[in-house]
């Protein structure tokens, strides 16, 4: 991981057995969560979901990508790291402020399994637990390249999906080259 500076474009250049891959990113600066707040499910008021609200700056065309990290002094209820949780680009809010609910994300959604995700929890949050959340802001190319990333992850179980191809921002290979603008705030789930 190379540590970055938002406003600064980053370039990668290497050479292996004869082949190159070169690829760059620019780190946008995120803009700040203005607020988080837990809202309690209607049918189960010990879970809920945490509402993210922030103001797109409306200078460029950019992808979000948030990141959730449940944190305890619980042992158990302490996920280990922030997992990937929601994609958007702002195409449909440009400019404008934007709220929307965010879960916790499913068990197996970074590959990795935890002994901590009890299934009553799934895409919830629990009173009383403390959500940390991480807005990064990414290029267009990084966007394009998780979204079709998921695309292909949500059609893979489906016989009738139509083939996605994955969107690369590397040349001469495949995957991505992202630099993450990052803000994140701190919540503790109550009413």
């Amino acid at each position: 991981m190379v540590k970055g500076e938002a406003g600064k474009t980053y370039s990668l250049f290497v050479v292996a057995n004869g082949d190159t891959v070169t690829s760059t990113t620019h780190i946008i600066a995120s803009p700040p969560i203005d607020s988080l707040y837990w809202v309690a499910d209607e049918v189960d008021d010990t879970l809920g979901l945490v509402w993210v609200y922030f103001q797109d700056p409306g200078i460029d065309q950019r992808g979000y990508r948030f990141m959730s990290r449940r944190v305890s002094n619980i042992p158990k209820r302490n996920d280990r790291m922030f997992r990937p949780n929601t994609l958007l680009n702002n195409q449909l809010f440009y400019g404008q402020n934007y709220s929307f609910g965010i879960g916790r994300p499913d068990k197996y959604a970074d590959g990795l399994s935890e002994d901590n995700y009890d299934h009553a929890d799934r895409k919830r949050y629990r009173l009383g637990d403390t959500v940390r959340i991480r807005l990064c802001s990414i290029d267009v190319p990084a966007y394009n390249f998780f979204n079709s990333v998921e695309q292909s992850m949500d059609n893979s179980n489906s016989p009738f999906a139509a083939p996605n191809n994955v969107i690369s921002n590397i040349q001469g290979g495949l995957g991505c080259w992202v630099g993450y603008g990052v803000s994140e705030k701190k919540v503790v789930c109550l009413p």
